[in-house]
Formats: C-alpha cells, sequence, structure tokens
C-alpha cells in the first residue's frame, strides 16, 4: 500500500515539474517578443553622441525597463522612419555612465551636477532623467528636454 502511495506521489511530482518546465519554456520563447521594444534604425552608442556627420541633430535617450520611454516608443520610431525634420538618432543608456538620478534643483540639478547645456563631449554630459532628447548644434548640446523639464 504504502509503495503504490509513493508511486503516485512520484508520478504527481514529475508531472508538476515536466508542467512548471513547459511554462518556463512557453513563457521563455513568446513573452520575449510581446515585451521587446529596440529601435532597428539611427542606433548610436553615447560615445558616438557628438561624432554623427549632420550639423544640427537630435538624440533620444532611453533606457531599458523604463515605462515612460516605452509610451513614447512609436511616436520616436515612427519619426525615425518617416523624419519630417532633423536626423533622430538613439542612444539606449540603460548601462552608461552618462545617466544620472535626478534629485531637483533646477536644470543642471544640485551644484550643478547635471551637465548639460552647451556640452560639447559625451564624457562631460550627464543625463538626469527617461527619456530624454537634446538638440547637437555645431557639435555642441543647445537644446533639451527631459523627463518633462526643458532648457
Amino acid at each position: 500500500m504504502i509503495s503504490k502511495v509513493s508511486n503516485c506521489y512520484k508520478k504527481v511530482l514529475r508531472f508538476r515539474q515536466s508542467f512548471i518546465i513547459l511554462l518556463i519554456v512557453i513563457f521563455g520563447i513568446v513573452m520575449p517578443g510581446c515585451t521587446k521594444k529596440e529601435f532597428k534604425n539611427n542606433v548610436i552608442e553615447d560615445k558616438d553622441i557628438f561624432l554623427q556627420k549632420e550639423i544640427e541633430y537630435y538624440v533620444y535617450f532611453y533606457q531599458k525597463n523604463c515605462l515612460y520611454c516605452d509610451d513614447v516608443f512609436k511616436q520616436i520610431n515612427d519619426y525615425i522612419e518617416n523624419p519630417t525634420g532633423l536626423t533622430l538618432y538613439v542612444c539606449d543608456l540603460t548601462n552608461s555612465f552618462i545617466k544620472r538620478e535626478y534629485q531637483g534643483g533646477g536644470i543642471d540639478g544640485p551644484n550643478g551636477k547635471y551637465v548639460v547645456d552647451y556640452v560639447t563631449s559625451y564624457d562631460h554630459l550627464y543625463i538626469p532623467g527617461f527619456p530624454s532628447i537634446i538638440k547637437i548644434d555645431s557639435n555642441r548640446v543647445s537644446w533639451f528636454v527631459t523627463s518633462g523639464r526643458k532648457g
């Protein structure tokens, strides 16, 4: 009697394990395609922000797992595909040192921690929030907007 219960218990455990593995495989295949939003054109790295061929252009900054970035993904991508003005480049700052958490204190943050205006080099540029857009004009930042703030 004990061996029958033991065998039945083993079968239930094997079924549960198989079911869980099946769910993991299904979600591993299906879910990334549903949630993954990636730009295909005009993608640049942070070190290339000031190295584009145009004299004037925009750079859109985003990071992965940013809900606001996901909200504007379609509009940004549509503009890249069908530009109505200056070229727009996109730059993922998920793992970049130029992103900084906004802590208030005006456009450049407390003690000038977030430098944006008139910057001419990516290693001096600090982006305080996402999504953000800057305008480069003659190799320097001439305009930006980040999380509802304009400068």
